[in-house]
């Protein structure tokens, strides 16, 4: 769920199934794509609390939402009645630093590692750097995010030429 055109495009270029929109009837559309079931995980990564929210809500029975983005001290309210209630819908939030203690015993650094080496090469990820500015032209690039997000998907500095 992207709210530009060209992210959606380059989403179904790089092999998702589907690209939405956010708005009014995303919940319907992921329950048409879905066989009326909804997402068994929605990610939220945006620091907004709708998309938070629309996750919440495009998640099946059961289903979980799992927030990598990083909300700092900004409020966000949540509808915890209806589809989160009685879907029993799971919100986790998610640490890049460190595994999940319930996973550490079968998830040691070897064998994540390893599961990270061999995804890799199955992911197109370099269609995703839009741009690779300079690091001593670092105040343009966050400019550029900033103010023209329809031209950015992922910004690389780089330095010394690379």
């Amino acid at each position: 769920v992207d709210p530009i055109e060209n992210r959606r495009k380059l989403a179904l270029g790089v092999g998702a199934d589907a690209a939405f929109e956010p708005g009014e009837d995303l919940r319907e559309r992921i329950l048409e794509a879905t066989a009326r079931r909804g997402a068994d995980v929605a990610i939220e990564a945006s620091s907004s609390g709708a998309a938070l929210q629309a996750a919440v809500d495009a998640v099946a029975a059961e289903g979980a939402v799992v927030v990598a983005s990083w909300y700092g001290t900004k409020p966000v309210t949540l509808s915890l009645g209806g589809h989160f209630h009685r879907g029993r819908v799971r919100v986790r939030s998610s640490q890049v630093g460190r595994i999940n203690p319930e996973l550490g015993a079968r998830w040691d650094r070897d064998r994540r590692t390893a599961a990270v080496l061999d995804l890799l090469p199955r992911l197109r990820l370099k269609e995703l750097i839009s741009h690779r500015i300079p690091l001593e032209d670092a105040p343009r690039a966050y400019r550029l995010v900033d103010e023209d997000p329809g031209e950015t998907v992922q910004v690389v500095l780089t330095h010394g030429g690379g």
